[in-house]
């Protein structure tokens, strides 16, 4: 039994290319088959430059808005380059700056933290009480924190006498444990 679709394209004509007597009818020199080519491909070619034309017209004004855009964004990715590179350069200025001012910085730890403590007291009185130093000249001191335990950053005036609160404080120094050392950027306080 046939399908619908079978009966009706029995029932539809062939094409008129089928057709033998067309296959074998001449216009001229060339057969209307031959014909029928060269004008499907002659309007194929005038169909495609007629939309390559519309086409054109539609996309040059885009094209060109993309090329601006284009220039546009080599020359911000030129700008954030150089920026970044600046950034490094100013980075690296800052941390050289803060490790010169950490220098004269030396962190105390095993301190108790004593109610109304007076920071700069305490650090005097361990560099010249228990170190033996004779002086020292502190600029600043205070605590990183308030919880129990937390060290002491204190600020000398003098890289000399760091030096000596450094030797004087090593474990080999006879100190039990190195209760002082230099500030870092790990370690520096917020």
């Amino acid at each position: 039994m046939q399908t619908p679709n079978q009966q009706r394209s029995k029932r539809l004509p062939d094409s008129p290319l089928d057709n033998p007597v067309y296959k074998m009818a001449k216009v001229g020199d060339m057969s209307y088959q031959e014909l029928a080519a060269s004008l499907m491909s002659e309007f194929a070619m005038v169909l495609n430059k007629t939309l390559d034309d519309r086409l054109r017209e539609k996309l040059d004004p885009i094209l060109a808005a993309l090329e601006g855009v284009k220039q546009e964004v080599e020359c911000l990715q030129g700008m954030v380059s150089s920026l970044e590179h600046e950034n490094f350069e100013l980075k690296d200025k800052l941390r050289q700056s803060e490790d010169r001012d950490r220098r004269q910085n030396l962190r105390f730890v095993g301190f108790p933290l004593v109610q109304g403590e007076n920071c700069f007291q305490s650090v005097t009185d361990f560099c010249c009480k228990t170190l033996g130093l004779e002086k020292v000249s502190i600029n600043r001191a205070h605590r990183i924190s308030k919880s129990p335990g937390a060290a002491i950053i204190a600020n000398f005036i003098w890289d000399g006498e760091v030096q000596s609160i450094l030797q004087a404080s090593r474990p080999g120094a006879g100190m039990s444990s190195n209760l002082c050392s230099r500030t870092s950027p790990e370690r520096r306080c917020s």
